[in-house]
């Protein structure tokens, strides 16, 4: 970049990626020097824990005892249908 002298937009067309991204790279390279781009970490960062969520069958009703009461119901259809 500097060899050839050109313009961080100019580098950042030849690598394919946008211009902001050679600009950030340069200032941290400029700050830091060669090993500072392996100092600085990106992103958020990832969650200590998932957050817990209710298992999914129970998401459609409205308690365990609704979802049991609606299995009682589907077994006894399925019985019904099978005796004749």
């Amino acid at each position: 970049m500097q060899e050839e002298k050109l313009s961080d937009c100019q580098t950042a067309m030849r690598l394919g990626i946008h211009c902001k991204r050679v600009q950030d790279r340069k200032r941290i390279y400029l700050a830091k020097g060669p090993k500072g781009s392996a100092i600085e970490r990106r992103g958020r960062g990832r969650p200590k824990e998932l957050p817990k969520s209710e298992p999914l069958y129970l998401q459609e009703f409205a308690s365990e005892e609704h979802f049991k009461l609606e299995l009682i119901e589907l077994d006894y259809y399925n019985r019904r249908i099978m005796a004749k």
